[in-house]
């Protein structure tokens, strides 16, 4: 199993293109993909409740090295009661604008303070 997610992330890094260093230029985008797991290692538990999140965001930084973020996620936690699973759905928008508070200098290491908002929505079944 390790040999194929090994593999397989190969082979979407290779089919990705070419690769560039993120280095807060003004003007540029970047792009955060990320899911997993929520509460522990394992996207289903032994009664067959899903729980996993995944999350899209997009960043730009402004010619003052300050940083807009947008992201949206979406949560998916199934709860076992009794013999039924009752599953639980939250999706998620966030804005944010953050300032640079410290780095180094050649920027390699960045800490940013800032404030964002979030508005969602939650379905149970």
């Amino acid at each position: 199993m390790k040999r194929i997610v090994v593999l397989s992330l190969l082979v979407l890094f290779a089919a990705a293109g070419s690769a560039s260093a993120q280095r807060c230029l003004p003007g540029q985008l970047s792009l955060e993909i990320a899911g997993g797991p929520v509460d522990g290692v394992i996207l289903q538990n032994e009664r067959s409740a899903y729980r996993f999140f995944g999350r899209l965001a997009l960043n730009r930084y402004n010619r003052n090295k300050t940083q807009w973020s947008f992201a949206l996620t979406y949560l998916q936690k199934d709860y076992a009661y009794n013999t039924v699973i009752l599953p639980m759905a939250q999706i998620t928008a966030e804005a944010g604008y953050f300032i640079p508070l410290l780095s180094d200098r050649k920027r390699n290491l960045i800490f940013s303070a800032g404030l964002s908002a979030a508005a969602g929505y939650e379905t149970t079944g």
